[in-house]
């Protein structure tokens, strides 16, 4: 069969066309999926989003799980201080925002306060101020782990921090059940 030239014009056109297309949209693809999935920084982008927050935040977790657990817990380690510095401050942003459910705000303290950095201070000050017993005694909880992590490291030193803590301690009722806990 033959074509007219029209019609084959037409088709070299096209062709070239999607020739010229094809490497935008290889490249595209290619950096919508560049992504790292092993970098913190990858994961603290999404804690923004609150469809990603809660995945982001157990992969955050098992980040820093693993890398403490190759330095044998030591928290000076490289890979471990990388983790921590890429992450931290955006965990720490999260929390004080605010506007978290109950199960992403306790495992975003409790990650928080597993790192023991100072830069997480706000954070854990948060939690204290936050404090109403029989509502947040987790946070509050993980709070204090921190806070006496960064005691025990020489690295207690944001006053405003120890404050909170102390007007947290001054709301405990022991007659609560979960605040003696």
């Amino acid at each position: 069969m033959k074509m007219p030239r029209t019609a084959f014009a037409l088709v070299a056109i096209l062709s070239r066309a999607c020739l010229a297309a094809a490497p935008v949209v290889v490249a595209s693809a290619a950096i919508a999926g560049c992504a790292d999935e092993n970098d913190p920084k990858t994961w603290v982008k999404r804690l923004d989003d609150p469809a990603q927050r809660a995945p982001a935040i157990k992969r955050l977790d098992e980040m820093f799980n693993a890398a403490m657990g190759g330095a044998s817990n030591n928290r000076e380690d490289p890979k471990v201080k990388g983790v921590i510095d890429d992450s931290i401050e955006g965990l720490t942003k999260t929390y004080t925002a605010g506007g978290l459910d109950e199960k992403t705000r306790k495992d975003l303290m409790k990650l928080i306060a597993d790192m023991g950095d100072p830069r997480g201070g706000p954070a854990l000050a948060k939690a204290f101020k936050d404090y109403e017993p029989g509502k947040n005694d987790e946070d509050v909880k993980f709070a204090a782990q921190g806070v006496s992590r960064l005691s025990n490291t020489g690295k207690l030193t944001d006053q405003g921090l120890i404050d909170a803590l102390w007007d947290c301690f001054a709301k405990f009722q022991p007659s609560k059940a979960k605040s003696i806990n």
